[in-house]
């Protein structure tokens, strides 16, 4: 793997030893793969989320956060991503990325409000010490191929993924996951 460490945030915690055998895990991760990936277990209460820490350390490139998908699939679009950018092939905001999670279907990244960073992204926070990296949600469409933004999204898909982005509207997904984020969840 072709990778170019941006801080020395790796070197610094591989030095410490960490109180959770998750943490170490992390840190390998990062060694070894350019990432380490945390997935939350969705409940009754609401979706899960399942988000990145080191692309940025490894790659220069933000980390990725995926909402209300299953866990495989989400750390393979992750994962997916992590090999991209070790080709030198960035996550365009705004702009549908295609072959991500399939051939028929498009994905757009979106930059994450930091309000939800703060609140979705603990791991990450850690490693970095601060919030102070960029990030981007994956959004999926609906099996028409429209975003939940765009006219004809199918409405039935609006509880499936929670909106990250700035701005974004403040549904019954967002508001659940608001709720039970910071609460005891099941990591994966």
């Amino acid at each position: 793997m072709n990778t170019r460490r941006v801080t020395n945030r790796l070197a610094e915690l591989s030095a410490l030893h960490h109180k959770f055998e998750s943490f170490e895990d992390t840190l390998r991760h990062i060694r070894e793969f350019g990432v380490g990936i945390i997935s939350v277990a969705e409940d009754d209460r609401a979706l899960g989320w399942t988000y990145s820490t080191g692309l940025y350390d490894t790659y220069g490139q933000p980390e990725i956060i995926v909402t209300g998908f299953p866990p495989n699939l989400a750390k393979f679009i992750i994962n997916e991503m992590g090999r991209r950018y070790a080709k030198g092939i960035a996550a365009q905001e705004d702009i549908p990325t295609r072959d991500l999670i399939g051939n028929d279907l498009s994905c757009i990244f979106k930059p994450v409000d930091k309000v939800w960073v703060n609140r979705l992204m603990l791991r990450t926070l850690w490693f970095y010490g601060s919030d102070n990296f960029p990030s981007l949600q994956c959004i999926c469409p609906d099996f028409e191929g429209l975003f939940p933004w765009e006219e004809g999204f199918d409405e039935r898909w609006k509880s499936r993924q929670a909106l990250l982005y700035p701005g974004a509207p403040r549904g019954k997904a967002e508001t659940q996951l608001w709720n039970v984020s910071g609460s005891e969840r099941s990591v994966q």
